[in-house]
């Protein structure tokens, strides 16, 4: 039997032992995995004769113990049982399937100090935390572990953005109408094509989710009832995985507009491969522009097919994304009849810093969602001071009136450019995944691509046709008659000027402002990316 800790007193002896098994990613082979694990730990409680019952073998599937966002109902239940004084020794294939998180490495530690529990490793040590030995010798695993997760994150990201360009099958949570493997659920494909034909014929997100939850109008009618997708999912769950414990199904409650925004969002039902950058994942935006799931051809810089059969036209989709874009829409994108008149300058037109995305006006504030909040009225009268200013430049007629035509040519050009460039960073991402260059090379390959991506880019916009200027930039006095204007006048002219970025809300230096009883000053909220080369004149 393997040496008792100094804090194993004999409670604890008489307290159950358990078993926690976890793998991060079920590839179909996750059962055995688990039986495995379950399996080698407890032939190391039978040496130390030690029974471990089934009710006590706690286990997670695919389900990542390094990142601390995601929950492990199993492990959090593990936990609370030990601290309720129920589980007083825990067996684990290796530590790692504990943990890879410094900070849960604690909270073990304080249940070790306190003669809580005692943590058995299946081939390896038996731990006693509350030895400065076993502890420094744990830590040491933990952030060796905690480092390759980031590693293999690297990796696993560079693989997916790989698939993505010769058009394989994404990996994780299948959409509706669509198996794991891309193959086609035609009914759920049907229920896709109606949802996409309702919304061209002109029906709300909120319209159709109630259809899809089972109440529809004149038209939504061809829309069908559709079980929603984290419902379906846990259900194939538990019916893929019998002998474990069943996921606990969602509540049955309806469809929302954000699930069909998303529906509809989905490059995939047109046939693109795609990818979904990390910034994207992480900001959560179910919504985020279409272009930057869909990925390029690093060499002819045309967008990527997917293996799979499309349910809906590309240009259907292609529609969609169309009327999803107007900035005539109302930010959420919901009711019925026309949007809804702008009572604020920036609404819909301002963008975050963060995500790039459009701000919304949310009580008194532009607000994106974990990123900005900034107070409406005092950013509107500064952008506008600013604007009538650039207007009262005297070289104003050359700048927003003479823009070169495109040159199909030299626009050419520089796409192919950037297509080189993408090559680059692909390249790079792939000699990373098969250990040929560090994460350093990686970065300095990216960051140099990037860079000439973004001059590239900033060239071919700079070739495009510049559009009839508002009236306002043709009037004798520019800036007075932007002042006189209406809002959507207005907004035109900081359109067709600039991009206006609301800077990122940092709370420590309104608290300090705050118990100064000093106002935010208008000019540290607000960044102008110029568009024609304008800006207020030096003086």
């Amino acid at each position: 039997m393997g040496r008792k800790s100094s804090n194993e007193t004999i409670e604890q002896t008489n307290r159950d032992a358990a078993i926690y098994v976890r793998i991060s990613l079920d590839q179909g082979m996750g059962e055995l995995a688990l039986d495995r694990q379950e399996k080698e730990c407890r032939d190391r409680a039978a040496r130390d004769g030690v029974e471990v019952r089934q009710e006590r073998v706690y286990s997670d599937l695919s389900i990542s113990a390094a990142d601390a966002r995601k929950r492990r109902p199993d492990y959090e239940r593990l936990l609370a049982d030990v601290c309720a004084g129920e589980v007083g020794r825990v067996y684990v294939w290796d530590l790692d399937r504990l943990t890879r998180q410094p900070g849960q490495l604690d909270q073990w530690v304080k249940l070790a100090k306190a003669g809580l529990c005692h943590v058995v490793e299946a081939h390896g040590m038996d731990l006693d935390l509350s030895r400065s030995g076993d502890l420094l010798v744990a830590r040491i695993r933990v952030a060796v572990a905690e480092n390759e997760s980031q590693h293999k994150g690297e990796r696993q990201r560079a693989a997916n953005r790989q698939r993505a360009r010769i058009g394989r099958v994404p990996v994780g949570n299948r959409p509706t109408g669509y198996t794991h493997a891309g193959e086609v659920i035609e009914e759920e494909a049907g229920a896709v094509r109606a949802v996409f034909d309702a919304f061209l014929a002109g029906a709300s997100l909120k319209a159709i989710a109630r259809a899809l939850s089972g109440e529809r109008d004149e038209l939504t009618e061809g829309v069908p009832t559709l079980p929603r997708p984290s419902y379906r999912a846990a259900v194939e769950w538990n019916e893929r995985h019998p002998n474990r414990p069943p996921h606990e199904l969602p509540a049955e409650q309806p469809w929302n507009s954000s699930a069909v925004l998303k529906m509809l969002r989905n490059p995939r039902y047109a046939g693109f491969a795609t990818y979904i950058p990390s910034e994207v994942g992480k900001n959560g935006d179910k919504s985020a522009p279409w272009h930057n799931r869909r990925v390029r051809d690093e060499g002819t810089g045309e967008w990527v097919r997917g293996q799979w059969e499309p349910i809906v036209p590309a240009e259907d989709w292609e529609r969609v994304q169309a009327v999803l874009d107007d900035p005539d829409r109302r930010p959420k994108i919901s009711g019925k009849g026309p949007a809804a008149a702008r009572t604020h300058l920036g609404s819909g037109l301002f963008r975050c810093p963060a995500c790039g995305g459009r701000v919304h006006l949310q009580g008194v504030c532009y607000t994106c969602t974990g990123h900005v909040a900034r107070k409406a009225d005092l950013v509107d009268a500064y952008v506008e001071s600013v604007i009538e200013a650039v207007l009262a430049r005297p070289d104003l007629a050359s700048l927003v009136c003479v823009r070169r035509a495109g040159d199909a040519t030299e626009a050419k050009e520089i796409e192919a450019e950037v297509a080189r460039q993408r090559g680059r960073i692909e390249r790079a991402e792939a000699d990373y995944a098969r250990d040929l260059i560090r994460a350093e090379d990686l970065k300095r390959a990216r960051d140099v691509a990037e860079a000439a991506i973004r001059e590239a880019e900033a060239r071919l916009r700079a070739l495009a046709d510049a559009p009839e200027p508002p009236a306002i930039v043709r009037e004798v006095a520019p800036a007075e008659a932007f002042r006189e204007a209406d809002l959507d006048a207005k907004r035109a002219v900081v359109d067709l000027l600039c991009d206006v970025y609301l800077t990122k809300t940092d709370r420590s230096e309104n608290a300090r402002r705050n118990a100064r009883g000093v106002g935010l000053d208008p000019s540290k909220t607000v960044e102008f990316r110029w568009k024609t080369g304008a800006a207020p004149a030096e003086g």
